[in-house]
Order: C-alpha cells, then structure tokens, then sequence
C-alpha cells in the first residue's frame, strides 16, 4: 500500500512538472502545431503526450528516433486506459526493396487498419517506419475482411476472397 501512494506521489509531481514546463504552456497558447521536444524522455514523455492528447480532439503522432525508443514509449502510454494508443511498427526491409509478405509487413497492415479507424488517439512510431512506403489506404480497405461474433456472412465470398489472396486450401 505504502508503494502505490510513494507511485501516485511520483505520478502527481511529474504532471506538476510536466504542467509548468514553458513546453506545455507554449503548447496550451499555439495547440494544433507540431512540438520538438528535447531532453523529455520515458514515463515523463508519456504523460506529456497523454496532456496533450487529452486537450485534443484528433489523433496526435509521436514520432520517435529509433524503434527502440517508439516500442518503449509505447509500452509507457498503453496503460492509459480511456485513450486508444497504436504503435505503427517498421517492417524491417530496406528502403524501397520489393513486398514480400514479411510478418514487418502484416504487422504494418493490421497497426493502419487500426489507424484507419482511430478518430482520437495517440500514434507511436518511429522514423525509419514513418519514411517507409506503405500500402495505400484504398489497397487496405479492398483486402480488409472483418467478421464478428454472431454476424451473418457468406462463407463462399469468404472462401473466394481468401482464395484471390493466394490462399490455399491443403
């Protein structure tokens, strides 16, 4: 118990510190415009982002330098538990080399099918993901198939479609 107060403690006085930071009231006076943010990093970073996705009503990209650090960030934000977090990870390949169904690539469709639907929300990513060629969002809603618990579907349109993806019954 003496540890949950001594981490709430902790928790209060970062967003205190977070609240008078000259970074957080720029962003209180210019909200809608793109931040750099130096020598912020961690726990502390997350509960940046979470202010100001909280003071938005749009999705909000943080762009970190490395993988590393976007993985961690994301960890860091996914125990926000009223704000949607998706980390769009890098597909691993090279710049430009041809698509060849990695699992960095089904990985890539599923974070932008997730994306494609996020109306408020935070996006983790990192640099070497956000400058890699993507799969068009037109491409992705002709490939996506959603099916639910109890919804009705044609299991011939399902079997066809699956079929036209290279799919393959053994």
């Amino acid at each position: 118990k003496l540890n949950l107060l001594v981490n709430k403690e902790i928790q209060n006085q970062i967003k205190d510190y977070i609240k008078s930071s000259s970074l957080y009231k720029s962003f209180k006076n210019n909200q809608g415009d793109s931040y750099h943010i130096k020598g912020l990093d961690g726990y502390a970073l997350s509960r940046l982002i979470e202010l100001v996705q909280r003071s938005q009503s749009n999705r909000i990209i943080a762009l970190v330098p490395t993988e590393e650090i976007a993985k961690e960030l994301y960890t860091d934000l996914s125990d926000i538990e009223d704000i949607p977090v998706v980390y769009f990870p890098s597909n691993g390949k090279k710049l430009y080399s041809t698509p060849s169904a990695t699992m960095g690539e089904y990985a890539q469709a599923k974070a932008l099918s997730q994306i494609t639907q996020l109306k408020q929300g935070i996006i983790v990513t990192s640099l070497r993901a956000f400058s890699s060629p993507v799969i068009s969002k037109e491409s992705l809603s002709d490939l996506s198939l959603t099916i639910k618990v109890h919804d009705n579907f044609d299991p011939m349109a399902l079997a066809q479609k699956l079929s036209m993806a290279g799919y393959y019954r053994q």
